[in-house]
């Protein structure tokens, strides 16, 4: 449903495969083999690519949701199509004011977002300074996107209806269309949405916001 989208606000995202098709098939495979396993080991993998400047107990959290969230066969679908899609060619046609942010040290390469901005017209390309895909609440990132993303909210001046959200105590997630979205409302009736690249809607066992 393009029509229903007025802004977007893109955070460490791509518009390419950033690795080859081989080694997302190498990985697919991993996952099929030890994803539910009690040993960790490759949730591990993906908590430090994730967040590698975290606690111990961020790190057990991060592992535990993994399992929890999404089943081996899932994960190994999810991988193939990270490593497969390419939307370079429908960047140009966004018309939607556009906030891309990525951070440096990401094991997403900086120039994966950089693609992106560059791709979309009229985006504005913002750089944290951190290595965490994932941004977390100690992080020194944190603020410099919270303070980004307040910036753009107040010159973007958006008052909209709010889509159909499914609520939890963090934020809540919002199906547009095959698009998942974060959704945080504040309290003046902004909302926000921090859209991923399309997917199926039954890749995913569990939603958690």
């Amino acid at each position: 449903h393009p029509q229903r989208v007025s802004h977007l606000i893109l955070y460490g995202g791509f518009a390419a495969p950033f690795e080859s098709q081989e080694t997302g098939e190498g990985l697919a495979q991993l996952f099929l083999e030890r994803w539910g396993q009690d040993n960790p080991m490759v949730r591990q993998m993906m908590t430090t690519s994730l967040i590698p400047e975290s606690t111990l107990e961020e790190q057990q959290a991060l592992n535990e949701l993994q399992a929890l969230s999404t089943s081996a066969e899932n994960a190994a679908r999810i991988t193939r199509l990270i490593f497969s899609i390419n939307v370079v060619p429908l960047l140009s046609k966004i018309t939607v004011p556009t906030l891309v942010v990525h951070a440096r040290g990401d094991a997403l390469p900086l120039e994966s977002g950089r693609q992106l901005a560059a791709g979309i017209p009229g985006a504005r390309f913002v750089v944290t300074e951190c290595r965490n895909h994932i941004l977390l609440e100690h992080d020194p990132a944190a603020e410099r996107f919270f303070q980004e993303l307040h910036a753009v909210i107040d010159s973007w001046a958006v008052r909209r209806e709010s889509p159909k959200l499914h609520h939890s105590s963090h934020g809540a997630v919002a199906w547009l269309g095959h698009t998942a979205a974060l959704a945080h409302e504040h309290a003046d009736g902004t909302m926000v949405l921090a859209c991923g690249f399309p997917v199926p809607r039954d890749l995913y066992d569990v939603v958690v916001a």
